[in-house]
């Protein structure tokens, strides 16, 4: 990961778009498997 080491109020708000992003994919990866599972 990159950033991991500026604590500042950027390195939080990337650490949180960061977090956000990560989310996201999972939850596309999981509702994938799913529509895979169902259809």
């Amino acid at each position: 990961m990159m950033g991991m080491g500026n604590l500042g109020p950027d390195g939080r708000r990337r650490q949180r778009l960061v977090a956000g992003i990560i989310v996201a994919a999972m939850l596309l990866a999981a509702g994938a498997v799913l529509f895979s599972g169902v259809f």
